[in-house]
């Protein structure tokens, strides 16, 4: 196999979905940070995109 890359990512989406449905960047994580109960904590998923980015 092949590593997945953004811009692999993307030229897949761009047949399957609506344009205004592809997002502008794919980042790529090894494990979601995740609370004590299981769920998937947005926040610092969302801050830690924001760092990657530069925004």
């Amino acid at each position: 196999g092949q590593a997945l890359t953004q811009e692999t990512a993307l030229a897949r989406m761009k047949g399957r979905i609506a344009s205004f449905k592809i997002p502008r960047h794919v980042i790529f994580v090894d494990k979601f940070p995740m609370t004590s109960s299981g769920k998937i904590r947005k926040v610092e998923l969302r801050a830690n995109a924001i760092n990657i980015l530069g925004r």
